[in-house]
């Protein structure tokens, strides 16, 4: 298959126990239905998927799955080692209606290619590889090639997101390189702060941020601003 358009890398919604916070997930998934996006990943590595129990991370995707307007493509966001990990992790997701997996390993490249091949001859549905993953390169991305991206930042200023890629689409090049500018300040802060920089952010735009997942810790009064001045020109 191939995906086309701006993906949500969605953050996981937690409450302040440190558990889902499922009424959130909901919330923050029917704001983004209202928009152009493509469809979402869910539990990658800006949902904190990484510190999420295989338990938790079913039960992350059953939620979202429930909640995406039809039209709206899935795609699981797997962390695994091992072959045989990723695996059932993915047959999870495919049983919920996931279309593909967006796979994260650290391998390297020989392992890593052997890997994503043993993988593919054990799954029902496609394993993603090679998808822009940086609003920093998102206009250089999709100017070479690239055809759909999974951004972090969608998750807290997702039209300012499509606006790139909808002036890709119309081939209005000035226009791209504008929204680029606009979104370049805001996206080298997420990926200098992390997770709590993004979830801070989508808390200033009317999304659910919330807590991030220990051992991440909210943002410094000093970084708050910061995020606040770079995200005060991309409201949703």
């Amino acid at each position: 298959m191939k995906l086309q358009g701006i993906f949500v890398d969605t953050a996981t919604p937690f409450d302040h126990a440190g558990e889902l916070y499922r009424v959130k997930i909901e919330h923050n998934i029917g704001k983004w239905n209202q928009t152009s996006v493509a469809g979402y990943v869910i539990g990658g590595l800006a949902g904190e998927g990484p510190l999420l129990s295989l338990a938790e991370k079913s039960a992350l995707w059953r939620i979202a799955a429930a909640s995406a307007a039809p039209g709206k493509v899935l795609v699981a966001g797997i962390q695994a080692q091992g072959v045989h990990d990723a695996a059932s992790q993915i047959k999870t997701a495919a049983d919920l209606g996931y279309v593909a997996a967006l796979v994260d390993t650290h391998h390297d490249k020989l392992r890593e290619d052997f890997f994503y091949r043993a993988l593919a001859d054990r799954v029902a549905i496609p394993i993603v590889r090679d998808l822009c993953r940086s609003e920093s390169a998102l206009w250089t991305s999709l100017s070479e090639g690239a055809t759909a991206a999974a951004l972090p930042m969608a998750s807290a200023a997702p039209y300012a997101c499509i606006a790139v890629w909808e002036a890709h689409r119309t081939r209005e090049e000035e226009a791209g390189q504008d929204w680029q500018s606009r979104i370049g300040p805001a996206a080298a802060l997420i990926a200098r702060l992390g997770i709590p920089a993004l979830k801070y952010a989508m808390d200033l735009n009317g999304f659910y941020g919330g807590p991030p997942r220990l051992p991440w810790a909210t943002p410094l009064p000093s970084e708050q601003k910061e995020i606040e001045q770079a995200f005060a020109n991309l409201k949703s």
